[in-house]
């Protein structure tokens, strides 16, 4: 939880994109925010030729972003991250052109958001406005999320009280199973009082948890809702598609709150006759991805007339593709496939990204493991849920710094 006193200077919706630039070189500066400006006409660039002089103007007026420099005179780029980030919450770059891998690693150990090396070439602009704007935008997902967590909060409250109470009936169990032996007709009552007892509490853990999972699928249609204004925003003849892009997400994110007020204690699959070819395209299509990662999509054939539950094989895909992209910060191929083979139908989502280390790969499907910044660790955890529900099963090969290839086979 973020302490009351840093001022969160996340962006909103529906305004330019404040960028401050901290370089001591004052051509470079001004090549920087020519560039940029005419790179993403978005931009407002503000310069700072001091990291002295940047502080001064964080403290009038707010940013989006920062851009500095790494090498400065009285403070590198990285002290000057750690300073900002004091009482602000903000995002932040290093731009340098004297990287190394222990800057890099001082860096993201200081805390900044993205490290780029500068190139001398003008294109390398159009990368820097992408990462840029990368950050930015995770800002932005960030900030519209905030609800959906303050939610989750309330929701791991009960679950540890809860807890508390399970503890309790467990000890109230096994007491009276102390006792069973002597009074068998008395025990035996008294026995089904706690195990009803047991029941009720393991129900409510059971619907803490899917509060928790439904919270944490709301972040992909959110994003979608946010990306979909922003493009309706900068080009109206998308407009009408954006909105429905829009209303499918709102119409997503409706179903899974309405699922946790009804209390659903385990996943319920409620299949019907469906083109799993059309819902792997729509999922895939409706998924922000980063202009630099690369999409491959395969759809065979015969996958027309598949008995699935629609909706819960949609937030599985998302989930899935979500990770993928989120694995490829520095971009990449994603690729997708669905194909039918004999009696199953099978579903790939492959990636080139950073990969799993062996040491995760035996929890990666576990409840609440997660090795991403301000994950849950709920998403591959409902994948195998919903998978195993459908009788299915979903499995993964990965190598660090290769990537990641999830495969789900489900029984027609």
């Amino acid at each position: 939880m973020v302490n009351a006193s840093i001022e969160d200077n996340s962006p909103k919706f529906g305004k330019s994109i404040q960028v401050l630039l901290v370089d001591d070189e004052p051509t470079q500066m001004d090549l920087m925010k020519l560039n940029l400006e005419q790179t993403d006409p978005s931009f407002s660039i503000t310069l700072a030729p001091t990291p002295i002089d940047a502080l001064k103007l964080l403290a009038d007026q707010p940013f989006d972003c920062i851009v500095s420099d790494f090498v400065m005179s009285g403070m590198n780029g990285v002290e000057l991250c750690t300073e900002v980030k004091k009482t602000r919450i903000i995002s932040f770059i290093i731009y340098t052109a004297r990287g190394s891998e222990e800057v890099a690693s001082a860096a993201f150990t200081g805390g900044v958001d993205d490290y780029v090396r500068k190139e001398p070439n003008l294109a390398h602009y159009i990368l820097l406005a992408r990462r840029i704007r990368h950050v930015v935008e995770k800002r932005i997902a960030e900030a519209a999320i905030s609800a959906a967590n303050k939610e989750l909060t309330e929701t791991n409250a009960g679950l540890q009280e809860s807890n508390t109470e399970l503890e309790m009936a467990r000890e109230v169990v096994q007491e009276h199973a102390n006792k069973l032996e002597g009074l068998v007709a008395n025990g035996e009552a008294k026995l089904r009082d706690s195990e009803e007892r047991f029941r009720r509490l393991e129900q409510m853990n059971t619907i803490s948890k899917i509060g928790a999972t439904v919270a944490h699928d709301l972040r992909g249609p959110l994003v979608a809702i946010s990306q979909a204004a922003e493009m309706a925003r900068a080009k109206q003849e998308l407009s009408d598609k954006m909105l429905g892009l829009i209303s499918s997400n709102a119409d997503r994110s409706l179903q899974m709150i309405e699922a946790f007020r009804e209390g659903t204690r385990e996943v319920r699959v409620v299949k019907r006759t469906v083109n799993l070819s059309a819902i792997v395209k729509e999922v895939v299509e409706a998924m922000p991805k980063p202009g630099y990662i690369i999409l491959d999509l395969h759809l065979g054939k015969k996958l027309n007339e598949v008995s699935v539950d629609p909706d819960l094989i949609r937030r599985v895909l998302d989930n899935l593709v979500r990770n993928s992209v989120e694995a490829m910060p520095e971009g990449g191929k994603l690729t997708v496939s669905a194909r039918r083979d004999g009696d199953e139908a099978i579903i790939t989502v492959q990636d080139t990204g950073i990969g799993v280390s062996e040491d995760n790969k035996k929890h990666l499907f576990e409840p609440l493991f997660t090795t991403k910044r301000g994950g849950y660790g709920l998403g591959l955890y409902f994948v195998r849920m919903v998978v195993d529900a459908h009788g299915g099963h979903v499995n993964f090969e990965s190598m660090l710094g290769e990537g990641t290839t999830f495969t789900i086979r489900l029984l027609l």
